[in-house]
């Protein structure tokens, strides 16, 4: 029984060894018609590749690598070790995998140096405007399964915070995230010590997309009269102490 077990091991570790060694550009001729990502110059293995351009909407990416993670398969995952860089700028990298219920599962999500606006399709329900700057983020996990949102747990940050119509860069904002009951998502608000507004509140989405925010914003001295006059305006008139107080509810697309 011994023996066995250990010639379906080898026979196993032989087989999987040989589908890895194929040719990453089998990845392009596998894919349906329809799929939604669209490789472009694939180079390398299925164990070890590359794709020069990764055409995916709402963000494209080249110079795309991965390296696949064997272990993950105890788990029923299919798993990977992927490093890119968006077209907007900046670069990702991320252990993921997916399950036989098509389940993503991400760790160690690392984000640099990657222009905000590429979160502009995400906040047109918050009727911002166009902002500047950029996100740089540390994830311990994202988990998503679909229809519902993804969940993240770890820290962002918006630096060189900004709106596109003022020169005036507004320091460092901080985002804390974590998951919450029956799939809701937690983002706990807050400024750094360059920040020239004080940022505090919370966000709550919950798993069909509806959320909460509870928002106390604050200018300091350095905020240009100007900006100033747009927040009394777009905003609404501040409170006794010179700060707004957000109050919302709405509800985000699921599922796309």
């Amino acid at each position: 029984m011994k023996k066995r077990t250990l010639i379906m091991v080898g026979v196993g570790s032989f087989l999987l060894t040989s589908l890895t060694q194929l040719p990453a550009s089998l990845l392009s001729k596998l894919l349906p018609a329809d799929f939604p990502l669209r490789p472009e110059g694939v180079s390398g293995t299925l164990w070890q590749g590359a794709i020069a351009r990764l055409n995916w909407l709402p963000m494209p990416m080249n110079n795309v690598r991965w390296e696949l993670q064997p272990a993950a398969l105890f788990k029923g995952q299919i798993a990977a070790h992927l490093q890119a860089n968006p077209l907007t700028g900046g670069d990702i990298s991320a252990t993921c995998g997916i399950s036989i219920t098509n389940k993503l599962d991400c760790q160690d999500v690392q984000i640099n140096a990657m222009p905000i606006q590429v979160l502009t399709p995400y906040l047109q329900n918050f009727m911002l405007p166009p902002l500047s700057g950029s996100l740089q983020a540390s994830l311990t996990r994202l988990q998503w399964a679909k229809p519902a949102l993804p969940i993240l747990e770890g820290n962002a940050q918006w630096q060189q915070a900004g709106l596109q119509m003022f020169p005036q860069r507004f320091g460092t904002y901080n985002a804390t995230l974590a998951p919450g009951d029956n799939g809701a998502q937690q983002i706990m608000l807050g400024s750094a010590a360059d920040a020239s507004f004080t940022l505090s509140g919370n966000v709550t989405v919950q798993a069909n997309g509806q959320y909460q925010s509870a928002i106390n914003l604050k200018p300091t001295g350095t905020v240009d009269p100007g900006t100033v006059q747009f927040m009394n305006n777009a905003i609404s008139p501040p409170q006794a102490d010179g700060s707004y107080v957000i109050n919302g509810q709405g509800q985000l697309p699921v599922g796309q």
